[in-house]
Order: C-alpha cells, then structure tokens, then sequence
C-alpha cells in the first residue's frame, strides 16, 4: 500500500515514514494540526497527539532559521531549552540534541570574536571554544598557540 504525503521539510517526511511502519495498515491518524508553513496553509497529521504534532512544527527549518548574530543564536537556544523533554516525538530527541549542540558551538563562537574585539588577545578566543573542538582539531590549535602564536591580533 503506497501512501504519498505532502510534507515539506524533510524531517517531518521522515518522521511520519518511521511511524507509518509501526502502525497496523488500517489505523488512522491520531490528529491533525493546520500549519502555516513558508507562507503556505499546510496540514500535518500522523499518530501523534495535537500538541506533539505542534511540537514538530516549532522546531520545523522554518521556525529555526539559519542565525547571524550572538542575540539570535541565544533566541533560538531559549526556545530549544523551552521545548519540554517528552513534548516531542522520541524519533527527534537526536536532531534536538544535535541542534543544541550546534547552536551552543555556534553561540561559543560568537563570544569569542567579542571577547576578541574588547581583549586585543586570541587566546580569549581560543578559550571560548576551547570545549566545543573536536579531538582532531585540539592539538592542532594548541600546537599554534604554543609555536609562533603570541596572542595578539596582527
């Protein structure tokens, strides 16, 4: 039995796939939420209550645009630790998670070039990120600091 549905980010395709599979051939939905999504009326429905079907959509690309700015990034870290633990569908707490992270790295990158602009050192960036490197990158950035890296802006 082929079903098609019009679901535009990605995500939500994915999550109702992933529940479609565990549900019997003849079960209906459990809700229906109307949405506005890219300035577009849009229903989404899956075997999920209302609140956790508009749980889906606040987290949805359009709700978490890309951030330019360290206000935009905290706005957008607010509204993730807003979301309740539960209050999601279990198949997203990874893409929640990874998110949080990202937008956290990202929030740590910003208080670096600040902390840049008022200190005149690179080291204060360098201890801004220093727990958001990764194990490849970590000893690389260190080895520049202790060679030829005074900490000064050229």
């Amino acid at each position: 039995m082929s079903r098609s549905y019009l679901l535009l980010p990605p995500l939500l395709a994915l999550l109702v796939n992933a529940a479609h599979d565990f549900l019997p051939s003849n079960q209906a939905w459990a809700a229906e939420v109307q949405v506005t999504l890219f300035g577009k009326k849009c229903l989404i429905s899956g075997p999920f209550t209302a609140k956790e079907l508009e749980a889906v959509h606040s987290i949805s690309p359009e709700k978490i645009p890309p951030v330019f700015s360290l206000k935009q990034v905290r706005e957008m870290l607010d509204r993730l630790r807003d979301i309740k633990k539960g209050s999601t569908p279990a198949l997203l707490d990874s893409y929640l998670d990874r998110l949080k992270k990202r937008l956290g790295a990202i929030e740590a990158f910003y208080d670096g070039v600040d902390a840049v602009r008022t200190t005149q050192k690179t080291t204060a960036f360098y201890e801004k990120v220093n727990s958001w490197i990764g194990t490849r990158g970590g000893p690389e950035l260190k080895t520049q600091r202790r060679h030829g890296w005074n900490g000064e802006i050229c």
